[in-house]
């Protein structure tokens, strides 16, 4: 088993993503070979549990992980082409749309509230749900 972990872990294991993706495949790994389950199988459920592992994409420190472990699930086998191709896409248009984002205001405080708009001779609710 010393051996499995060394090459699942690899070179990569300084990052702290993949190593957490790597424990998980070792531990189902594990946990499945002592439940008797064959390789094939075991090793089928450990690949589900590294890519259950990877980090959201959320933030960019959690995209640039997801992408460090999805490359490293590729050297390992725990990624397969196809899934590879889906998450390098779904990690690019997280990282688009995180630049996109509208800049945050600076504080609760510096947004005013909607003010009342006359329609004819008579004022509608506001974004405040008041009439004036």
């Amino acid at each position: 088993m010393p051996y499995i972990a060394k090459a699942i872990l690899g070179p990569a294991s300084n990052n702290p993503a993949i190593h957490l993706c790597c424990d998980a495949y070792l531990a189902m790994f594990q946990a499945c070979l002592a439940a008797g389950d064959g390789n094939v199988f075991s090793v089928l459920d450990a690949e589900k549990a590294y890519r259950a592992a990877m980090p959201p994409l959320s933030g960019h420190q959690n995209i640039c992980d997801f992408i460090a472990c999805t490359a490293h699930g590729i050297s390992i086998g725990a990624i397969n082409s196809t899934q590879a191709n889906q998450f390098f896409a779904a990690a690019k248009t997280a990282q688009v749309l995180l630049h996109n984002q509208p800049a945050a205001p600076d504080s609760p405080s510096s947004a005013s509230p909607e003010k009342p708009k006359k329609k004819g001779n008579k004022f509608v609710k506001t974004s405040l749900n008041r009439e004036i």
